[in-house]
């Protein structure tokens, strides 16, 4: 019933949610070197790999955040079709070429692209459905 108190609390949890991420991502980032050298010193060069699979938390946190509302109205079909279909879908289709083509980069590039096609279709789903409190069912009915 407070619908004010419910779009507050949901950009509060994705201003969050993006500080976190983006802060966790960009200090992995920084210290992804030295990171990996305690793996040996031949995991030093998928550095570039780390970079994008770490990008790819951004946008998956985003969506996360977001699909919060697609869960509180019950919509969890609707965000297999919209949101999971189309991102495992996406990373199949574009894994193959691309690790062909570019080996572990191209499987991490495939990966991002999934999570931003995951992104694109939570903020359009949750747009559709509103940022507002879903009415509660009186008790006794379902």
């Amino acid at each position: 019933s407070d619908a004010a108190g419910y779009r507050h609390a949901f950009w509060m949890n994705l201003a969050a949610v993006v500080t976190v991420g983006t802060v966790g991502a960009a200090a992995v980032i920084a210290a992804g070197p030295y990171l990996l050298r305690y793996y040996g010193p031949t995991f030093t060069d998928a550095y570039p790999v780390l970079i994008i699979l770490i990008s790819s938390t951004i946008p998956e946190t985003i969506a996360i955040a977001t699909y919060q509302v697609v869960q509180t109205r019950g919509h969890i079909w609707r965000s297999f079709f919209w949101m999971a279909l189309p991102r495992d879908v996406s990373l199949v289709l574009l894994a193959i070429p691309l690790t062909i083509r570019y080996g572990a980069v191209g499987l991490a590039a495939a990966h991002l692209s999934g999570a931003t096609i995951m992104l694109l279709s939570s903020v359009l789903l949750v747009r559709q459905l509103g940022i507002a409190p879903h009415a509660a069912t009186p008790e006794g009915q379902t």
